[in-house]
């Protein structure tokens, strides 16, 4: 399917605004719009939407130093539920562009909540944060948030928080720095070993010596030949 009439009609119903064009949406609009070209195998380009294909990754962000290395960066996204939701989906599972942004546990979620669409664009503002806080795109259906038992969103890899008004999501995430290496503690310290004592030297006889040794024998020995005989 590339039909750039179909495209225009879902900008329209997208926005409420007739004729609109894709170089006007929002970064939410955007996102929703591209995931519905994605879904239906429309060209983007054929509504002159060169503004509206995936910004380019801005410049990789300086290695971080100090504080910010230790902390992590940062990253912030603020949401209008209306301009994400102008509106109601019979059954958000079965949305294309929806399906572009959320993963299937999301959407289920959202349904289970007493308002889906702001559930839904507190998670979108939430992704986006996750980009910032990166400093490069990626599909946002490849950032997955999953819900503790308290309510409270998780993600892998990022401390994440989302807060509502009744028609604004905000949020803000966090990436988890690499925890620094472990020093491995040092070996503890062994005492040395007592050199060992010198071996006296064995004494030398003089030949004075030598010779009364000689003597002792031979009477020892001429003491046991007159004793035997």
């Amino acid at each position: 399917m590339s039909d750039p009439k179909a495209a225009q009609e879902f900008l329209t119903r997208l926005t409420g605004r007739e004729g609109a064009r894709p170089a006007d949406l929002s970064s939410a609009q955007r996102a929703r719009f591209l995931a519905w070209c994605a879904a239906n195998r429309v060209n983007p380009d054929t509504l002159d939407t060169a503004s509206a294909s995936a910004p380019a990754a801005p410049a990789p962000r300086p290695a971080a130093t100090g504080a910010r290395a230790a902390f992590g960066a940062i990253g912030t996204d603020i949401q209008d539920i209306d301009e994400l939701f102008p509106e109601e989906i019979a059954d958000l599972k079965s949305a294309p562009d929806l399906a572009g942004i959320f993963t299937q546990k999301e959407l289920a979620y959202a349904e289970s909540r007493p308002d889906p669409y702001a559930t839904l664009a507190g998670l979108f503002a939430a992704k986006e944060a996750i980009v910032k806080c990166d400093g490069a795109e990626r599909p946002l259906a490849s950032i997955e948030i999953t819900h503790e038992e308290t309510g409270k969103p998780v993600t892998e890899g990022y401390l994440i928080s989302i807060s509502h008004t009744k028609r604004t999501a905000f949020a803000v995430a966090l990436a988890a720095a690499d925890p620094a290496p472990v020093p491995e503690p040092p070996a503890p310290a062994t005492a040395p070993e007592p050199a060992a004592a010198p071996q006296p030297a064995p004494a030398k006889l003089s030949g004075t010596g030598l010779l009364l040794v000689g003597i002792a024998i031979a009477a020892a020995a001429l003491y046991i030949f007159v004793g035997v005989s």
